[in-house]
């Protein structure tokens, strides 16, 4: 394994004495027990929810549906992530309107994603929280550390838009927050020990497994969750035949603790780490045909901390929370040219680092005033992050140098109910953020140190009415503004980050301001159908953002077909982040969930457009509308579950057609359809196997924005199957 061995033996041991002493501890009934762990085991092994019912927190341990939730916002909860059976967390995601795949769908290291039109290259403008920790998905322009197991999630929380206050400053694509399991949520009954191994298997060369052991003392006020986790993947067909390659080989550990030292009070401590050794292509699948004769062999490696304090008195005034973390992830790779061997490579080697730390509280009191009642949060954040990237051998700095970026944030937001039966629920909302922005060293070829810090600061306010028009009917309407400065890779990145551009900073960016409005509508239509559940929302947004900044091409040069690799006009390309004067993101968004007896349904449906305000070109590029439908039975007899879910990605109309080097870009529509079964038998519904086939008809995926001839098709049909059983 390639844990640290440090790393290893720590967590194994702790875990290892916590189960002797949990299995050796003697004292309080198994009835106290129970009641001591909260949450009892209802015995339901099936559920079947649907996203719509599920319980959302909009604001930390503040709780409500999202039904209800005056905003956009998809809850996906153990069952829905058990149900779906996906393979990767961005497969998960794509269960959420507003998202969009985005780059190497066929390339774990590589994957990036769009919310309502922002992601991959500007992680910024969507806060991404495992645990409570900012997480950088998508550092130094180029890689993807968006890469947690959806078998370890309890919840995946996704805010989209500008709506947010409480998570954080800048998010113009949304928020997701992932909360991942801990030993209560393993532990059945009166429990105090438990273990589970679970193995994966998927016919396109592709393994994987992991082992979990959690237990409890006897008076419950203490628990403990270590899991290990491997991933090996090798060569791959995409979708149409075409064979990638491909070695990729993760390990991967956690350990959480949780301590109630006195009534009220509750420590949490999280370790995690991940490390991956990968061999592929060079850079993109884009650039696939071009590089054929180029490989990547690297190294990523992430590590998190995550410490949290909660203390919940018996008052209305007073729920705090603290959340520290640090985390520190870090990509070694070099390049190799076959058809250079012998002679230097052109890139030999790069390290691209990031260091992310930050500190979080949050009090929460709710009283009343008349026939008002309030829930009131008060909070600060204060976030820093390091990025560099150097040369492997020389350790000359190469895009980065030590840019450091320090956000600042205070808040406040006051969700009042009012009405016969609280049937209005107004939410008003203010949030100040200041950023700092600092370069250690512009790299060369243009070397100037540099000592001046970029600053910027705003209040960004909110306000959301919520109205239950009727026993069935629930009317929402929400009002956002949102401020996000430049991050430091924008202000300073310099040299070539790649054989076609060639980064030149840019210190005089402006800071991104936005506003936008969103309304819609909730239906509850089970009473009136006799269903069990129909469930549907429908919302449709509008935000203009002012002094956009987007990497704009600033030394055109005339394209010769067929000369875009090394040597070729494209070449040594002059790119810089650039404020636009305006930019406009219209949509329209709709869920609807179904279930009766044994039957669910879900259908997701998005349609975007983000468009330069002047010229009316796509920004980045064009966005697919997409529908996704999916629909499942439960046979209870035999314990067995059946599933089909299809995506479906419209034509996009791209504007302009095609890209700076004059290619067309993709402009037709395709489906995937994907199929799955599980059984979990009666007589131990300890084990569950399952298993299906996905790209069931092998379909390529092609995202809008790609060329028309892109070699990024997507993973061919694959069978796949799991097996976990708990101890």
């Amino acid at each position: 394994m390639h844990l640290s061995p440090l790393f290893s033996r720590l967590t194994l041991g702790i875990a290892l004495g916590l189960a002797s002493a949990a299995q050796a501890a003697d004292g309080g009934s198994d009835a106290a027990a129970v009641g001591a762990a909260g949450d009892p085991d209802d015995g339901d092994r099936h559920p079947r929810a649907a996203n719509l019912e599920q319980v959302t927190v909009t604001a930390r341990r503040i709780k409500g549906d999202a039904l209800s939730y005056p905003g956009a916002v998809s809850v996906l909860s153990t069952e829905v992530i058990e149900r779906e059976q996906v393979g990767s967390m961005v497969d998960l995601l794509n269960l959420v309107p507003g998202f969009n795949l985005d780059y190497d769908l066929g390339r774990d290291i590589g994957r990036n994603f769009t919310l309502r039109g922002f992601g991959f290259a500007d992680d910024d403008r969507i806060i991404v929280k495992v645990d409570g920790a900012r997480r950088s998905f998508n550092f130094a322009n180029q890689i993807s550390t968006f890469s947690v197991d959806p078998d370890l999630l309890r919840e995946v929380e996704v805010v989209r838009g500008s709506s947010s206050v409480v998570h954080g400053g800048g998010a113009f694509g949304g928020v997701v927050e992932m909360r991942t399991k801990d030993a209560r949520d393993l532990l059945r009954g009166a429990e105090r020990f438990g273990a589970r191994v679970r193995l994966g298997w998927n016919h396109n060369n592709r393994q994987h497994g992991s082992a979990q052991l959690f237990g409890t003392n006897a008076t419950r006020d203490f628990d403990y969750l270590l899991s290990l986790g491997f991933t090996e993947a090798g060569d791959h067909k995409l979708a149409g035949g075409q064979v990638v390659e491909n070695d990729s080989s993760k390990r991967d550990g956690m350990l959480k603790l949780r301590y109630a030292p006195a009534p009220a009070h509750e420590l949490h401590l999280k370790l995690q780490r991940s490390r991956q050794h990968v061999q592929n292509p060079w850079n993109t699948l884009w650039h696939l045909s071009e590089w054929a004769d180029t490989v990547i062999t690297g190294v990523h490696t992430q590590d998190d901390i995550t410490a949290s304090w909660t203390y919940d008195p018996a008052s209305p005034w007073v729920r705090l929370a603290v959340d520290a973390f640090h985390n520190r992830t870090e990509y070694d790779r070099k390049v190799h040219d076959l058809q250079l061997i012998g002679q230097p490579d052109e890139y030999t080697g790069l390290i691209d680092r990031n260091r992310y730390g930050g500190i979080n509280a949050q009090n929460i009191a709710t009283f009343d005033t008349g026939a008002v009642h309030h829930v009131l949060q008060a909070g600060v954040d204060l976030t820093w992050r390091k990025e560099d990237q150097f040369d492997k051998y020389t350790r000359a700095y190469a895009l980065l140098a030590a840019a450091e970026a320090r956000d600042y944030g205070l808040y406040l937001q006051d969700n009042l109910s009012f009405g016969r039966r609280s049937q209005w629920d107004l939410l008003l909302a203010a949030r100040y953020d200041r950023f700092e922005r600092e370069a250690g060293r512009l790299s060369n070829p243009l070397p100037q140190e540099s000592t001046e810090t970029y600053r910027s600061q705003r209040w960004s306010p909110r306000l959301g009415l919520g109205w239950q028009a009727t026993g069935v009917l629930r009317l929402f309407a929400n009002y956002s503004e949102v401020f996000r400065a430049p991050s430091a890779f924008e202000l300073y990145a310099t040299g070539a980050g790649n054989p076609w551009t060639f980064w030149v900073p840019n210190l005089g960016l402006k800071a991104e301001t936005g506003k936008e409005w969103e309304a819609g509508f909730a239906l509850d239509l089970s009473q009136a159908t006799g269903l069990d559940a129909l469930l549907f929302k429908v919302n449709a947004f509008k935000g203009d953002f002012s002094d956009f900044i987007s990497l704009v091409d600033i030394d055109p040069r005339p394209s010769v077909p067929g000369d875009t690799g090394p040597g070729g006009t494209l070449r040594g390309r002059l790119n810089q982040y650039r404020n636009l004067d305006a930019v406009e993101r219209r949509g329209v968004e709709v869920e609807g969930s179904l279930r009766q007896g044994d039957w669910n349904g879900e259908l997701v449906y998005s349609r975007l457009r983000v468009r330069d305000a002047h010229t009316r070109l796509d920004v980045p590029h064009a966005f697919a509308d997409k529908l996704l439908l999916s629909a499942g039975y439960h046979i209870a007899p035999i314990g067995v579950d059946l599933g089909w879910r299809m995506n479906w990605y419209f034509a996009a109309p791209n504007n302009p057609p095609a890209n700076a080097a004059g290619q067309p870009l993709i402009d037709r529509s395709f489906k995937t359809h994907d199929a799955f079964v599980s059984w979990r038998p009666a007589a131990d519904e300890a084990l569950r196997i399952s298993g299906g086939v996905r790209n069931v008809f092998d379909q390529s995926v092609v995202t809008p924005g790609r060329p028309a001839n892109s070699a990024q098709l997507g993973i061919g049909r694959s069978v796949f199957a799991d097996i976990s059983y708990q101890f």
